[in-house]
């Protein structure tokens, strides 16, 4: 069974866009209930993004720099995601 890399990676990328889209939403309506409910996903979704981008990054599956253009920006939008969601299940000051 084949699976492309490239496009498991931007369904991923397309999901914490989404979850992105979700947080400003409730954040305009001041819905503290629904802005707990993302915390969860959001740390998977960044996991998981964050885990493909390093993958992406060491393994290479792509022809040439295709792998640095799609593979490090992943890496660190998953990690970006990680650490916001932490930090927001910390009840830190952002």
């Amino acid at each position: 069974m084949f699976v492309d890399t490239l496009t498991v990676m931007l369904i991923g990328l397309a999901m914490g866009l989404a979850l992105g889209a979700f947080y400003f939403f409730f954040r305009a309506r001041e819905d503290e209930k629904m802005l707990n409910s993302l915390i969860v996903p959001a740390f998977v979704v960044g996991l998981f993004d964050f885990i493909a981008g390093f993958i992406m990054s060491f393994s290479w599956p792509l022809p040439g720099a295709y792998n640095l253009l799609f593979g490090d920006p992943l890496l660190l939008f998953g990690l970006i995601m990680i650490m916001t969601s932490v930090a927001y299940y910390k009840k830190m000051n952002l």
